[in-house]
């Protein structure tokens, strides 16, 4: 029963028995408890991280850092660093500072890069979880130095509410701000869960100026923050161990999902003298935004020439669609001609003699009309 729920019962409930009122202070009082409870664990946390806890400062910018070996290795993130020069500045909650060497950054595509504070050998630490003990519902804080540096030492709570499946990042909702980049996350224990990194935002809304124009779109930030995952923390670690990090970022480069992607959008050269080419749609190939599969083929075309071209499949409905390209080779966003199907009955698809209106590159998507379609197809080509 909630708590106005109980409010509202306890006038009758007294006037009929006098002794709900008792359950009803108690219940109130163990509430107190809890909540007493939770504030000295949360200060009890604050205090036991600070002292592990720093400021990175590079020239006229900052970002948060945390400590996570008593020789002084510093985690913080790469685009913290990677454009500081090789000896940086760190900050502690007590105001000292010491210099840092920036010794390199995640191999594998993480926003994460190390420091480390020469000739020190006690100093406090974070412990780590264990991978996978970041659970939707437990509660978390977060530690740094948002905006700027005299905003040093903020402490804010939150729950975890997901962990992106894309990513495998923490989303919480513990308050962080830019110089929070690469402050820790930590949890009711103490133990580090992740890395802040990011603020997720909202779809892109219009800005309207004077005479109702739009002249521009912001993006209002979800209240959703992400953190790096411990498990790509301890990762990184390992990468250090073994003498394995990287002398630049690596966490904007593309994945080798995305080099493929990349590699199966290069056209291939499609022959126009009628000759047949064999091809198949298959899992990993590119896919457009509803999800169909493509297999893109470019040729060279004369202006007034006359293109037929066929496409035809037993094993899914093939769609046809001719692109112009521009100066730089990029084809329109639109297709100068398309086809679904050939004729009545017939599913297979034909462009049948267009006129190109321009001499230039042409581009041809051999596509399935639903997502997830996949199959052999012959594809063929004929200008006159």
């Amino acid at each position: 029963m909630s708590p106005i729920s109980n409010i509202l019962r306890s006038p009758i409930s007294v006037l009929l028995t006098g002794s709900i009122l008792i359950g009803f202070s108690t219940s109130v009082s163990s509430k107190s408890v809890i909540t007493v409870n939770a504030e000295q664990n949360a200060r009890r946390i604050y205090q036991q991280a600070l002292p592990a806890v720093v400021t990175v400062l590079i020239g006229n910018g900052h970002g948060s850092g945390f400590v996570v070996s008593k020789d002084g290795l510093i985690i913080t993130n790469a685009h913290v660093t990677e454009s500081a020069p090789k000896v940086v500045t760190v900050q502690f909650a007590d105001g000292s500072k010491a210099p840092a060497d920036v010794l390199g950054f995640s191999k594998n595509r993480q926003d994460l890069s190390l420091i480390k504070i020469s000739g020190r050998r006690n100093m406090p630490f974070l412990p780590l979880a264990s991978v996978g003990s970041a659970k939707v519902g437990d509660r978390v804080y977060a530690l740094g130095s948002p905006l700027d540096t005299e905003n040093a030492n903020t402490f804010t709570q939150g729950d975890v509410i997901r962990i992106d499946r894309k990513t495998n990042y923490i989303v919480h909702t513990a308050l962080i701000n830019r110089g929070n980049s690469g402050g820790p996350l930590v949890n009711s224990q103490g133990q580090l869960v992740g890395v802040n990194s990011r603020g997720y935002f909202e779809a892109p809304l219009p800005v309207v100026g004077a005479g109702g124009q739009v002249i521009g779109q912001v993006r209002p930030e979800s209240g959703q923050q992400g953190a790096i995952n411990i498990a790509q923390v301890r990762e990184f670690l390992g990468e250090f161990q073994r003498g394995q990090l990287s002398a630049k970022p690596t966490y904007t480069d593309p994945s080798p999902t995305e080099l493929a992607s990349a590699e199966k959008r290069k056209p291939k050269v499609l022959p126009t003298n009628g000759s047949k080419v064999t091809g198949e749609l298959a899992e990993g190939d590119y896919q457009l935004p509803d999800g169909s599969y493509v297999d893109i083929y470019a040729f060279d075309g004369t202006a007034g020439q006359r293109l037929t071209v066929d496409l035809i499949s037993k094993d899914f409905n093939p769609i046809l669609l001719l692109y112009a390209t521009d100066k730089e080779g990029a084809p329109t966003a639109n297709p100068i001609a398309q086809n679904d199907d050939a004729g009545p009955g017939n599913l297979n698809s034909r462009i049948n003699s267009f006129t190109l209106p321009n001499t230039g590159v042409y581009v041809i998507h051999a596509n399935s009309n639903a997502r997830g379609e996949k199959g052999k197809y012959q594809i063929s080509a004929t200008l006159k």
